[in-house]
């Protein structure tokens, strides 16, 4: 039976016209010890029927359950001893993989490489460069402000997914966030200073529900938080004051919409995370209201 090195994971929805450049920029990496594996997430578009007689692709058919689960059942049958990550908008240059599988197989306490990427905003726009930190080591601390990560760069040896879990099915956004915490929590990162993806930015991708996007990112860190406290780790304080910012952000968008009782709800869940944070709340109330103190 083949040795796989890298399993090349590649979940999609409705991207017929675009999948198979990832393919092809995602053949073009690899070696014959590697393998590519597709995820169409219940497409509507005819996706599945644009590579499904390439050779090279492992193709699943799932119906339509999101991101996370469309990763996960792709690890499920996943047979490389890691895991490289390529989102079907995006594309890969053929270089840089070798050196982070080497890596990664070098040094134990190392739970993920990522490196740099371009942008690319569609349609016709010039490529530029993706705004991303240099972070590598340990990463946590900075990990919890904000992801740093382009999830098209990420490469994790599969014994760590083993022990950390799969990606949050619950998690509508920012799913690739809560994953890189839980590894960065137990192993350092590594960092390839080469652009190795091309980040694709469309019109659809333009987030236009700030309030849902708050909420997964309150959630993420509420579970980091969670997990901190067990073991009191010295990175709690900063946590709650993450925490804290990303609830009063939520409360804001909630207040704005017009929901006053879910944003009163998100401010008081700010203070008891945080108890500076009722001023903030305060301000984003008077704010709103136009300079008449808000009930709640």
């Amino acid at each position: 039976m083949r040795r796989v090195r890298v399993s090349v994971v590649i979940p999609t929805y409705n991207r017929r016209d675009l999948l198979p450049r990832a393919v092809e920029s995602a053949a073009a990496r690899i070696t014959g010890d590697d393998e590519i594996i597709v995820v169409d997430d219940g497409s509507t578009d005819g996706t599945a029927d644009a590579i499904r007689n390439d050779s090279r692709v492992t193709l699943i058919e799932t119906e339509n359950r999101g991101p996370a689960a469309a990763r996960n059942a792709a690890i499920e049958v996943a047979t490389g001893r890691f895991l490289a990550f390529l989102d079907s908008d995006d594309a890969w240059y053929p270089t840089g993989l070798d050196e982070q599988v080497e890596a990664l197989d070098k040094d134990d306490s190392l739970g993920l490489s990522h490196a740099e990427a371009m942008n690319e905003v569609l349609p016709g726009a010039a490529t530029t460069p993706r705004a991303r930190p240099t972070r590598e080591g340990d990463v946590l601390a900075t990990l919890l402000r904000r992801n740093f990560v382009t999830t098209s760069t990420a490469v994790v040896p599969r014994r760590v997914l083993d022990q950390v879990g799969r990606f949050d099915e619950s998690l509508d956004r920012s799913m690739d966030w809560d994953l890189w915490l839980r590894i960065a929590e137990r192993y350092r990162f590594h960092f390839l200073r080469r652009t190795v993806a091309l980040y694709r930015f469309h019109a659809d991708q333009q987030i236009r529900d700030r309030e849902s996007v708050d909420d997964c990112r309150q959630r993420i860190l509420r579970k980091a938080l969670a997990r901190l406290e067990a073991r009191d780790d010295p990175l709690v304080p900063v946590t709650r004051r993450y925490l804290a910012y990303r609830l009063l952000r939520l409360g804001r968008q909630r207040l704005a919409a017009g929901k006053r009782d879910e944003a009163g709800e998100s401010f008081r869940a700010a203070a008891d995370v945080r108890w500076t944070a009722r001023f903030t709340a305060w301000r984003y109330r008077w704010t709103v209201s136009g300079g008449r103190p808000c009930a709640g």
